[in-house]
């Protein structure tokens, strides 16, 4: 797949890990994959001024699927490997992978809002994170147990409550509604952008490909290999 930026696939943070990889490699050196998710987080939000959160960068250092927990009273009020655990990939269901063929917003500007909200105590958007690390706690449970019903309906529960905390236009939220109109549930991958879609029982992958391609919209069929 050809690289763009601004599609909603993390690409400002693929490309800051790549660079630091490329450097410890130039010089010889060794870091933990924590280590380098931590520093890649540094180099956006302290050199480049960018608004992010240590997400991407932790899920691009690690590799493979990973369950990630970053509530910092569980850890001395800090992040840490602990809270990164290894899934196996084959537990996925088939996904889909469909984003806009045009570029969109910086992810910074999308985040900055809510960012300032977070940092003054609004209690909605803290209720709201708050919610949302429980959706992700109980999308592990039903990956563990095979449970793709329980898996769709947390991923559309995910994207109803950015609806709450982010402002979308009805363009933002077009591609969401083609794949629930094709059955299947679907969440923003990152900031917008780009969508990941679970089809639901009974639903061919295919059905929901089609969707997007109508509409212009590249797709793909992803696979999640093992960390290396």
């Amino acid at each position: 797949m050809l690289f763009r930026s601004q599609v909603g696939l993390s690409g400002s943070s693929a490309l800051v890990v790549a660079a630091l990889r490329a450097l410890l490699e130039v010089h010889g050196l060794t870091w933990s994959s924590f280590e380098i998710a931590e520093e890649a987080l540094l180099a956006e939000t302290e050199e480049l001024g960018i608004v992010a959160g240590p997400q991407d960068r932790v899920l691009q250092a690690h590799g493979g699927l990973l369950f990630m927990d970053f509530d910092p009273a569980r850890f001395g009020g800090r992040r840490s490997p602990e809270g990164y655990v290894r899934l196996d990939p084959g537990l996925l269901p088939e996904l889909v992978l469909a984003w806009d063929p045009e570029p969109g917003a910086d992810s910074g500007a999308t985040h900055a809002g809510v960012r300032e909200r977070w940092l003054a105590g609004d209690e909605a958007v803290r209720a709201a994170m708050a919610e949302a690390a429980s959706l992700a706690v109980r999308g592990r449970t039903a990956l563990e147990r095979g449970d793709r019903d329980e898996l769709a309906e947390l991923v559309d529960a995910n994207f109803d409550l950015r609806t709450a905390l982010f402002s979308l236009d009805a363009a933002a939220r077009e591609p969401v509604e083609w794949a629930r109109a094709a059955g299947a549930a679907a969440k923003f991958c990152g900031s917008g952008g780009a969508v990941v879609c679970i089809p639901r029982a009974g639903v061919s992958t295919e059905a929901v490909l089609a969707a997007f391609e109508a509409r212009g919209w590249p797709t793909r069929v992803p696979r999640v290999a093992p960390a290396t």
